[in-house]
């Protein structure tokens, strides 16, 4: 339907020729169509400038840009009409409402975050224990000389603690090792012990107090390692757990605590990443950057009236307006250069290179939004300003915002390569990594939970499908049971009907054999008189 009501409106000719050029750039167009999805701020390069004017005209929303950085972008100067008289509006933006959108994708930031199917969160966690406060059983006395008796008793309440932990009585157990360890001279396995008996009280902090006093009498015992990192593991201080679960492991190898070891250290590494990532984008937010400058607010400078033809008198005054802000500018007077550069536009006809030159000294009186606005005019007269887009890029390199900064100041770059944007640049660069870095890993977890999720779907289908598979295998032996048992039934009903049929027959058989014999025996005599026997008929 298109193409009949495209070549109703057009020549064939022409539209033969749009289609064969649509075929040759086609592939072209789709990269392009790739390239600015995944960074739509590359409309914001000069070259694209026609491209995103048509989508504005289609009435695309455009994510925000230079254009339309700061409360107000200025208006048409006072009393001045071009020969169309139209009124040049720039757009403005809601400042409340973009810091609540910051808010709201930082929320979706620490969502995304928090978001980690192998993270064990603290509400979460069976094993999560609360810090236990003092006091913490006592110490026994150092090195000392003990008597056979102290030696004795000492070792029944040892022997006595380490049944009641057996048998799980952890507060008797807890008794006996400290009345124990009153008895002086104890040893790092005494120690070691009832902080097992402590942890299993759930005081992790008195455990881990007795386990520390283990490993300063005897470094080397693996028991201490082992239970003072289980209570750090329940305090969830992984790093410490680590530490300890790693050296107890190399003094003594257990399976149990292998498993143990391994989910600290995948916890740690989650907990980890999440600090780092939040101090990478404390880094990007500039907080402690000495060269981030505020957004500055309206109004900012008017711009001058479009094409219009000036008199020799006033290009003579626009002209000597320019070289004297050109000279106050260097001279650091900034107000009075940024005054001369506003007399100068206001002549009207005004170059891209008058307002760039006004950018760059509203970046040194710091202003970045205003710098913004009077360089993206620049841009859309002249799209291969290279001047323009270096400000640009510095003054959203002021404001933290590299994304946009990387894009201006590389485009400058290839318009005009000079030293000091390079190193601008390359500062830029670095933070940009950071954001490509993040973003990458954003959407590599997005990926993965998405391919998490199918595989749960599809798990989900095939044991669905299972389950309905041997819900109609049952279903079907079943009724094959149910089948056979009617089958089993009626050949033992007729069975049984061909046994009684049979034997009613067998029963007539034999009765009329019963009679025919009777009829044999008893009916046939020889008439009384007669020499011969004459046979007498069977009444039968």
């Amino acid at each position: 339907a298109f193409q009949k009501s495209t070549r109703s409106v057009m020549d064939p000719e022409k539209t033969a020729l749009l289609e064969e050029a649509i075929g040759e750039i086609k592939d072209k167009v789709v990269l392009l169509v790739d390239a600015i999805k995944e960074n739509p701020f590359i409309l914001d390069l000069p070259a694209l400038d026609f491209f995103k004017e048509w989508l504005l005209s289609l009435g695309a929303t455009l994510p925000s840009s230079g254009a339309s950085h700061g409360a107000s972008q200025g208006s048409a100067s006072k009393g001045a009409e071009t020969s169309q008289n139209t009124e040049v509006v720039h757009e403005s933006k809601d400042v409340e409402g973009e810091k609540d959108d910051e808010a709201k994708q930082e929320h979706e930031d620490e969502q995304d975050e928090d978001d980690d199917s192998e993270e064990v969160k603290e509400e979460d966690d069976p094993e999560f224990l609360p810090e236990d406060p003092e006091p913490f059983p006592e110490f026994g006395s150092g090195k000392m000389e003990l008597s056979e008796a102290d030696l004795d008793a000492q070792a029944v309440a040892m022997e006595s603690a380490c049944e009641a932990l057996q048998a799980g009585l952890s507060d008797v157990a807890l008794d006996f090792y400290t009345e124990a360890i009153k008895f002086g001279n104890c040893s790092a396995m005494m120690y070691a012990k009832r902080a097992e008996a402590l942890l299993q009280l759930k005081r992790p902090c008195a455990c881990i107090n007795d386990s520390s006093e283990a490993l300063k009498l005897n470094p080397d015992i693996a028991k201490g390692h082992k239970v003072r990192g289980r209570a750090y593991r329940k305090l969830r201080k992984w790093q410490e757990a680590l530490a300890d679960f790693t050296t107890g492991q190399k003094l003594d190898y257990d399976d149990d605590t292998a498993g143990e070891l391994q989910f600290v250290a995948k916890q740690l590494k989650i907990a980890s990443d999440r600090q780092n990532r939040k101090i990478l984008k404390q880094e990007l937010k500039g907080d402690d950057d000495p060269e981030r400058l505020p957004e500055d607010l309206e109004p900012f400078p008017e711009f001058g009236p479009g094409e219009t033809e000036l008199s020799d008198a006033d290009l003579d005054g626009q002209a000597y307006a320019m070289e004297a802000a050109g000279d106050a500018l260097q001279s650091g007077m900034l107000e009075d250069a940024l005054s001369l550069y506003t007399e100068a536009i206001k002549f009207g006809n005004s170059s891209a290179m008058m307002y760039a030159k006004r950018a760059e000294t509203l970046l040194k009186l710091k202003r970045p939004c205003a710098c913004i606005n009077d360089s993206t005019e620049a841009l859309r007269l002249n799209p291969n300003s290279a001047k323009a887009c270096k400000v640009r890029g510095k003054a959203y390199r002021k404001l933290c915002r590299w994304q946009e900064a990387f894009a201006d100041l590389t485009t400058g770059q290839k318009l005009d390569y000079d030293d000091d944007t390079a190193d601008v640049l390359e500062f830029v660069s670095k933070k940009w990594k950071i954001i490509r870095d993040l973003q990458n890993e954003k959407r590599l977890k997005v990926e993965e939970r998405g391919r998490k999720r199918k595989e749960r779907e599809y798990e989900e289908k095939v044991a669905e499908a299972k389950r309905r598979k041997d819900q109609a295998l049952k279903e079907y032996e079943e009724q094959k049971r149910q089948e056979e048992e009617e089958q089993a039934q009626k050949a033992e009903e007729q069975r049984i009907r061909e046994e009684s049929v049979a034997k009613k027959r067998q029963d007539e058989a034999d009765q009329k054999r019963k009679v025919d014999e009777e009829c044999k025996s008893g009916n046939t005599a020889t008439a009384p008189g007669s020499g011969t026997g004459r046979r007498k008929k069977c009444k039968y």
